[in-house]
């Protein structure tokens, strides 16, 4: 989240911190259950505006120089204004000179009204003098802004669209970020194939989903979805939340502190023969499975 802020917005590269990312990650993001179509829907406008979430940025740290600082803002405010009025003169403009052009077919008669009405693919002088009422009432709602009222705040939000389902989609498509791992179903599906048939109609019978990532919004359905399309047909599928979020954290803290280390600790010797990637099985732990798992021979 906070390198695609960062992308998305550079000149607040230094307001978007890790832990305003963070938080944005907890409290903004939620998982889709088809990615693809959901996708799809934030290229809709009213869709957009309705999901969209806007974030109010502080003005930012006060540099040394805020003077210098102060100046350039106020330099970038004259030039928003600056830029709205010349948009809406240029706008004003627009429309007078159409206005001008269709009273000049209008005052036109016999066959070259005619022909003028042909090329606007107008029928008759009435339609003609319908489209130039419907563009005489428009208003001109740049014209009428009190731009005295220009309000910089606007300038230092964080606008959070499409984010919010593509950051914790990398829970399923680590790839999206260059990392060549499976996703959460593509692993969970992995261990499934591990076990008999039997077994494994029992275990995508009870799926339970723990730790901090569980309280995501739509993780539960996501993973039913997925785990359903790589399951048979008409499998019996159940996944469930786990009613502390952080209950596998506080598990594994509770069996440390009461197993033997001796048998599930890395001592200093193997650290340093092995490597810190190294993880020591023991009862409560994943297992290792080579891969391949038949051995190449010449």
């Amino acid at each position: 989240m906070q390198k695609l802020l960062q992308l998305k917005y550079p000149i607040h590269s230094n307001a978007v911190s890790l832990s305003r990312a963070e938080e944005i990650v907890q409290n903004h993001t939620w998982i889709a259950e088809n990615y693809a179509s959901s996708c799809f829907q934030w290229t809709d406008i009213p869709y957009y505006e309705k999901q969209v979430r806007r974030l109010q940025l502080p003005y930012g740290n006060v540099p040394a120089n805020f003077a210098a600082v102060a100046l350039q803002g106020e330099r970038q405010v004259e030039r928003a204004k600056y830029v709205k009025e010349k948009q809406a003169l240029e706008k004003l403009e627009a429309k007078s000179q159409i206005l001008d052009q269709l009273r000049e077919i209008q005052e036109l008669t016999g066959t070259k009204l005619h022909r003028r009405l042909a090329d606007l693919n107008v029928d008759s002088p009435g339609e003609l003098q319908c489209h130039i009422k419907a563009i005489d009432a428009l208003d001109n709602p740049d014209l009428a802004h009190d731009f005295s009222t220009f309000d910089i705040a606007e300038y230092y939000q964080l606008h959070i669209g499409i984010e919010q389902i593509r950051v914790p989609e990398l829970l399923f498509q680590p790839s999206m970020i260059g990392v060549e791992q499976g996703g959460l179903s593509e692993t969970l599906t992995y261990v499934l194939n591990k076990y008999p048939s039997d077994k494994q109609v029992e275990l995508a019978n009870n799926v339970l989903l723990t730790g901090g990532s569980a309280g995501i919004p739509g993780i539960q359905q996501r993973v039913e979805a997925d785990l359903r399309c790589c399951r048979p047909f008409q499998s019996k599928i159940c996944v469930r939340l786990a009613a502390d979020p952080y209950g596998s954290w506080k598990g594994a803290r509770q069996w440390y502190a009461d197993a033997d280390r001796t048998n599930c600790a890395i001592t200093k010797a193997m650290y340093e023969e092995i490597g810190g990637d190294y993880l020591v099985e023991h009862e409560l732990s994943n297992r290792y499975y080579p891969t391949p798992t038949k051995t190449l021979t010449k």
